[in-house]
């Protein structure tokens, strides 16, 4: 029989340019030797652990990730899946969105080999999963505009 399950997050991270008065998206390079989707640039995800919410897991994964902490989250209106063909269940991931500084310094795990800021089209361009292309747009449309209060986590 398939299950749903509530197994992963993934998290979108923004900073304001205050020369560019723009925003700039984080975006990550896997690492070669990972075992799935190494080498493709993508957003943060990770895991939930057992008893562990999606925003602690969002909030965790952005620490182990890129060693980046912030205060401003939101919780997009919206939720991905995706197939896992090894376990026969389908996966729904929330989809989380944070705010950093402009002068945050970022860490890379070794889960990723490289990082670099971008706008909104490069980081649109440079994803190659649908689901992290959908869930940039949404982060900046809906958290990174006049609607982002709406959907803010109060931590």
């Amino acid at each position: 029989m398939q299950e749903a399950n509530l197994t992963t997050v993934q998290v979108h991270i923004a900073r304001y340019n205050p020369a560019t008065q723009e925003y700039e998206y984080l975006v990550l390079k896997r690492a070669d030797k990972m075992r799935v989707y190494p080498g493709i640039w993508q957003t943060v995800t990770g895991g939930i652990w057992k008893n562990e919410t999606a925003l602690d897991a969002a909030l965790r994964e952005l620490k182990e990730e890129t060693d980046l902490v912030s205060d401003t989250i939101w919780c997009l209106p919206y939720v991905t899946t995706f197939f896992d063909y090894h376990a026969n269940q389908v996966n729904f991931a929330p989809v989380f969105g944070v705010l950093v500084n402009f002068t945050d310094i970022v860490k890379i795990s070794d889960e990723h080999q490289e990082f670099k800021w971008t706008n909104f089209a490069e980081s649109h361009e440079l994803m190659v999963l649908p689901s992290h292309r959908e869930g940039l747009r949404i982060f900046r449309d809906y958290c990174l505009s006049d609607l982002g209060t709406h959907y803010k986590v109060r931590l």
